[in-house]
């Protein structure tokens, strides 16, 4: 087939009608994505530019990760270097590229449960580029934190980030799979028991906390005592990425009591709905 039929109607047949059907049908596609998703969504509702990650890599050469890192490199303070880096985080993460940080409602719950538990030791399913981490560790200022994050180039942020803040001996990162390294924590970290369990996710439709979780009831990492040093886990997007069989595990279960907190998507207009559900283990 020769290009040339495409601007000649009168040479059609069912294999130019095929791809001038698909060529007008991507670019409708991309009117529209551009219309909505940018325009609309990003500039309108939110009053910033919205750049897709990937394009963003490839226009910077450099990862969401490492561009967090390098603007969090501007934070300047002395004892409350910690804080003074999760506000730069959190304003370039408001005025200049969205990332899935939790953002500052759901840390200050994030913050809220770690004052009220007190934990000695953390476990944190995903770094999120260490947003999380720096949470803890300012609401628990003597925790250990063991971040498992599969994603290479995001451990390594995530150390670099702890290491600006000078908290790098307080936070150990594992760069496995949840499901394959949460088995082997006491025999590899010598982790007994775990005071505070944050999960969290990447992807949307890619359910599996409800697999850890039955991970950890298999293991000894639960507490078994007095109120006061229960396990508490503490997990987010439970509802933007359709973790419904966590829910019902959790809910519907008598080991377990629950608190569902419903807030918007972090950085997002109040009408993107999700939440986090705390769920306390008393088994």
């Amino acid at each position: 087939m020769s290009w040339g039929k495409l601007s000649d109607p009168k040479m059609y047949g069912a294999e130019e009608y095929f791809i001038t059907s698909l060529v007008v049908f991507i670019i409708i596609v991309m009117v529209k994505h551009l219309i909505y998703h940018t325009i609309y969504y990003w500039w309108y509702r939110t009053g910033r530019l919205y750049i897709p990650m990937k394009l963003n890599n490839l226009l910077t050469g450099k990862s969401l990760p490492q561009r967090l890192y390098e603007f969090s490199k501007n934070a300047r303070g002395d004892s409350e270097i910690v804080s003074v880096t999760l506000n730069v985080i959190e304003a370039y993460c408001e005025n200049k590229e969205f990332a899935l940080t939790i953002g500052t409602k759901k840390g200050d719950l994030l913050e809220n449960v770690c004052t009220e538990r007190k934990p000695k030791n953390a476990l944190v399913l995903h770094s999120i580029c260490g947003y999380v981490v720096l949470r803890i560790l300012r609401s628990s200022p003597d925790c250990h934190v063991y971040v498992v994050e599969p994603d290479e180039e995001k451990s390594v942020f995530t150390q670099k980030l702890v290491a600006l803040v000078g908290k790098q001996t307080q936070v150990t990162v594992i760069q496995k799979n949840p499901e394959e390294i949460i088995p082997k924590l006491e025999a590899e970290y010598d982790i007994r028991k775990l005071d505070f369990i944050f999960m969290t996710s990447t992807a949307p439709q890619a359910p599996y906390y409800h697999k850890v979780l039955k991970q950890f009831e298999e293991s000894e990492l639960y507490h078994k005592g007095s109120e006061s040093q229960q396990t508490v886990i503490l997990a987010d997007k439970v509802i933007h990425f359709e973790e419904g069989e966590f829910l019902k595990l959790v809910r519907y279960s008598k080991d377990y009591t629950t608190e569902y907190h419903q807030m918007p998507l972090e950085y997002s207009p109040d009408d993107i709905v999700d939440g986090m559900e705390k769920a306390t283990y008393v088994g």
